[in-house]
């Protein structure tokens, strides 16, 4: 399974991270690496895109814009590895 970009933001080490759901009810987690953070969910390359994941891309973007800067990635991004998004 790779690994599903939604946005790049500035989260401090410690700093806890909310649950969220985002396309096909993935967990959103954050990869820290140092004073940043790439929010991502776990997700296959061949997952059925559908209208509605364009949605829940974009809602995952807007949430996490209500408290935070980000700089979105484009929908259907993905990595292959945690070495790759580093």
């Amino acid at each position: 399974m790779d690994f599903y970009a939604y946005c790049l933001l500035r989260l401090k080490p410690n700093e806890p991270w909310p649950v969220m759901q985002g396309i096909g009810d993935r967990p959103v987690f954050p990869l820290r690496c140092g004073k940043y953070a790439m929010l991502l969910s776990r997700l296959e390359r061949t997952f059925p895109f559908t209208p509605r994941s364009i949605v829940e891309h974009g809602q995952i973007i807007a949430r996490v814009f209500e408290t935070q800067t980000v700089l979105p990635s484009a929908f259907c991004t993905f990595f292959h590895s945690e070495k790759q998004i580093v």
